[in-house]
């Protein structure tokens, strides 16, 4: 009984530092630049605004059936957001549960949890920007769900052959992750064509199931490649296009990604801590047969994978930078998931040649050593952490939700055509800047003048930032 209050006890102290103040943020945030152009589109236009998204703005069709939904009024705004960072977390605890159960890894709740908070915890530490990840719908309808889909057809693909009961549910993912981000497009096509010629190979004759899946992502993929919208993307980047530049440079810079976040401090103490509990789990499924590949193999498959991502900004932009903003975003969560299925792999594939069993203290001792110190060093150290921490006991939330109220009571009661607002100062650390500019000609300002417009039944010709104020 002891043991299981101090579990209890450990996992609900987790649960408040470290996922608690996400959750506090949600009550401050207001939608931001992308979504005021969204936000004064008429409901009655749902889909004459798709089919125009289709053709002038890009081929994403999921993206845009979940873009132009009428969720811009404040409260349902911050509810939508909100539900999304718990359907985030929710899917990495399924996750983390269905691939033990996939390596025959008996598992008690206690680890689970633990290893499911983990894996959160390493994910939002390694976020470029939390606030484009969560706190955005614009960006979090295309990175945040992309990765929460694929989370769950990684879960599905790993079953040793595509299942009935799943295929279908596996076609629906497909249509909706290649129809959110150009980014997967490659890589879902690379890893169900890999399953195509395995399942070839055991079968010793074309699986059907596994060659319709094929083919139907790659219809998918024409439907967003073929929209006129896309032709018109590229064309935005001077070194785009270049098919031989974008694949050498996708695989040196997936080298360089993965052992800059292989060896970064201080996750490479938690991979080890993931590593050893993975270890403790093998070791007490007594004469449990442990499953496990090749981890040369899947190594090998997991870096041309990542590679298959990398590509696609190559190609698209030129030279991108990978690591920033919401490109960012989606590779390092990406990058996280497949880092967790090679470490369980890896204490698996080694399971049948090593006796863990005996050394069960020792393991203990160095998992919570491991772990105790991560999350010591994050909470501490990293920039995520910090900023919200910071954010939080200086009240900047609440400053900046007070400056903005403010500033849409004053554009609610104007009666002028030509307004001008001052800055506002009190941004906190963990938002991203996306004021509005001095110019009221730029698509900020003129997608903000419609929106408050709509909103307040004005018709106010143009709203700006001060041009002695604005940064």
């Amino acid at each position: 009984m002891k043991k299981k209050a101090f579990q209890y006890g450990l996992l609900l102290l987790i649960f408040l530092l470290f996922l608690f103040p996400f959750f506090l943020v949600f009550f401050y945030i207001f939608p931001q630049a992308d979504d005021f152009c969204r936000a004064f589109l008429k409901s009655d236009q749902y889909f004459s605004n798709i089919i125009h998204w289709y053709k002038s703005h890009n081929g994403r069709y999921t993206n845009s059936f979940l873009s132009l939904l009428p969720v811009y009024s404040l409260s349902f705004y911050r509810f939508i957001c909100l539900i999304s960072f718990i359907i985030f977390i929710c899917v990495q605890f399924y996750f983390v549960r269905k691939l033990l159960v996939l390596y025959n890894l008996k598992s008690s709740f206690f680890s689970i949890i633990l290893i499911g908070f983990l894996f959160v915890i390493i994910n939002l530490t390694t976020l470029p920007s939390v606030y484009q990840m969560f706190y955005w719908y614009a960006s979090l309808n295309v990175y945040l769900y992309s990765y929460i889909l694929f989370l769950l057809f990684l879960r599905y693909y790993l079953s040793e052959f595509f299942e009935p009961r799943y295929f279908f549910l596996l076609s629906i993912l497909i249509f909706l992750i290649i129809g959110n981000s150009e980014m997967l497009i490659v890589a879902i096509n690379f890893l169900l064509l890999l399953k195509l010629i395995y399942s070839s190979i055991r079968k010793k004759s074309a699986d059907k199931r596994s060659l319709w899946l094929v083919l139907f992502s790659i219809i998918c993929s024409m439907i967003v490649l073929m929209s006129p919208a896309t032709e018109g993307k590229l064309n935005n980047y001077s070194g785009s296009g270049d098919l031989l530049h974008s694949m050498i440079y996708s695989i040196l810079s997936t080298g360089s990604f993965i052992i800059k976040n292989a060896f970064r401090w201080p996750h490479i103490i938690i991979y080890l801590g993931l590593f050893i509990l993975f270890i403790i789990l093998i070791a007490k499924n007594k004469g449990g047969r442990i499953k496990s590949f090749n981890p040369f193999i899947l190594a090998t498959i997991s870096f041309f994978f990542l590679s298959t991502i990398v590509f696609v900004p190559y190609y698209t932009m030129g030279v991108p930078n990978l690591t920033v903003s919401r490109i960012g975003n989606l590779l390092f969560s990406v990058l996280q998931a497949i880092f967790f299925l090679n470490l369980l792999n890896l204490a698996s594939f080694f399971s049948t040649r090593l006796n863990y069993s005996k050394y069960l203290t020792l393991l203990s001792v160095s998992a919570a050593v491991c772990v105790l110190g991560f999350l010591g060093l994050s909470i501490g150290n990293n920039s995520n952490y910090a900023n919200l921490y910071s954010d939080i006991f200086n009240s900047k939330f609440l400053l900046y939700k007070n400056e903005v109220e403010s500033r849409y009571n004053i554009l609610k009661n104007t009666e002028s055509k030509e307004v001008e607002l001052p800055p506002i100062k009190n941004y906190p650390s963990s938002f991203r800047n996306f004021e509005i500019k001095s110019d009221p000609g730029e698509w900020e300002n003129s997608c903000f003048t419609k929106m408050i417009n709509e909103m307040y039944d004005k018709q106010i010709h143009s709203i700006r930032l001060s041009k002695n104020q604005e940064d």
